[in-house]
């Protein structure tokens, strides 16, 4: 199962917004994928056709539905090395919707014919 979120940078913020996601939330999804939370992600640029369409994709995979159950009490330990406390966690969130705007989330998941 694989989570899809669709986002566009904001004006002149495309390189910042790549910087990002090339540094902390790399590292925050190795250490998921590490720890057996996440089995892979990926980042994706494409040539958006108009203003309102995602220019970066961000897929998270994981095992099953199942997995996602208590998602956020098992990243707490991730997000509490790479931002700090929870005022440190808020800033940083600011200063990322500041580069991007989510346009959406959802989930997809292959099927396997037998």
């Amino acid at each position: 199962m694989t989570v899809v979120s669709s986002l566009r940078t904001m004006p002149g913020m495309h390189d910042a917004y790549l910087r990002y996601l090339a540094t902390t939330y790399r590292a925050n999804m190795e250490a998921a994928k590490k720890e057996g939370i996440i089995l892979g992600y990926s980042v994706y640029e494409t040539s958006p056709r108009s203003p309102d369409d995602p220019n970066i994709y961000l897929t998270v995979t994981y095992k099953n539905l199942a997995a996602m159950d208590g998602l956020d009490d098992r990243m707490e330990p991730i997000m509490q090395r790479s931002f700090g406390d929870d005022a440190a966690r808020s800033a940083a969130a600011i200063d990322r919707e500041k580069m991007r705007r989510p346009l959406g989330t959802e989930m997809v998941r292959e099927v396997v014919f037998r």
